[in-house]
């Protein structure tokens, strides 16, 4: 669980670069891989979740990201309830 949370962290710092637009598909493709953590793994923490929490409150509305960010937070929802992700 720790590591999961661990690589949330390298991708919103490195990857990413605190949600600058540098590059959409860089942003989709560490979203995804988030995703792709979200489904395979039996266990996910609130903490990991809450890091992308700012990105998907901010990018809900952009067509670019909604596809992505709506899957996000479906496999969110999975792992810490819908009252978490709506709050």
């Amino acid at each position: 669980m720790v590591t999961i949370e661990a690589m949330c962290r390298y991708i919103k710092n490195k990857a990413m670069k605190d949600w600058k637009e540098s590059n959409m598909n860089m942003i989709k493709e560490s979203i995804n891989s988030v995703n792709f953590c979200l489904e395979s793994c039996e266990r996910v923490p609130k903490r990991a979740i809450n890091i992308f929490a700012p990105f998907i409150v901010e990018k809900i509305g952009d067509t670019k990201y909604q596809a992505i960010i709506i899957k996000l937070a479906d496999s969110a929802a999975e792992f810490c309830g819908s009252k978490f992700v709506a709050t």
